[in-house]
C-alpha cells in the first residue's frame, strides 16, 4: 500500500507546524516556506512579502473525525511594474483552488457521492462519515462536474 501525505505539500514548500485536536475536529496548522512565489497573472517570480492571512480549508476526515487544515497564506508584491496586478497571494493548486474553502481531495470524494445519492441522502451519509456538507452544496458540485458526452 502507497502512503500518502498528510498535505500534498513537498518539503521545500510548506510544513506543518502543529496538528490540534478538539472536541470537534483536528485542525493542521500548516504555513508555506518558500522564499519566493510567481504571480499569478505575469509569472514573474516575486520575493516582497506584503503581509499574510490564514485560510481554512475542510479536508477529508481521519477516523470519523472532520479535519480542518488552517494554512498560513501570505501575499506578495509583484514585482514585474507592467502588471496589472501589484498584490497577489500565494497558490497551492494541489491543495486547493483559489477561493476554495475544500480541499481537492475532499471535492474529489464528495462530487461522486453527490452524483450518487443526490443532495439529502448524500448529506445525511456524509455526516455519518465525518465529512459535513449540506445537500444544496452536493448538487452545486454535480452541476458543476464535467461530464463526458454520452456516446450513442
Amino acid at each position: 500500500m502507497a502512503a500518502t501525505a498528510i498535505l500534498p505539500l513537498a518539503a521545500t514548500e510548506g510544513a506543518i507546524q502543529q496538528l490540534v485536536p478538539t472536541d470537534t475536529a483536528i485542525i493542521i496548522e500548516a504555513r508555506l516556506t518558500t522564499l519566493t512565489a510567481t504571480c499569478p497573472c505575469c509569472g514573474v517570480a516575486a520575493r516582497r512579502r506584503q503581509s499574510q492571512y490564514q485560510r481554512r480549508l475542510a479536508d477529508l476526515p481521519w477516523q470519523g473525525v472532520p479535519v480542518v487544515v488552517r494554512l498560513v497564506v501570505r501575499r506578495f508584491w509583484c514585482d514585474n511594474p507592467a502588471c496589472p496586478r501589484a498584490i497577489f497571494a500565494e497558490r497551492i493548486p494541489a491543495l486547493a483552488a483559489p477561493y476554495a474553502r475544500k480541499t481537492r481531495r475532499l471535492l474529489a470524494v464528495l462530487t461522486p457521492l453527490g452524483f450518487a445519492l443526490g443532495g439529502e441522502g448524500g448529506r445525511r451519509v456524509l455526516a455519518l462519515l465525518g465529512m459535513p456538507a449540506s445537500g444544496d452544496t452536493l448538487l452545486r458540485l454535480v452541476r458543476r462536474a464535467v461530464v463526458a458526452p454520452c456516446d450513442g
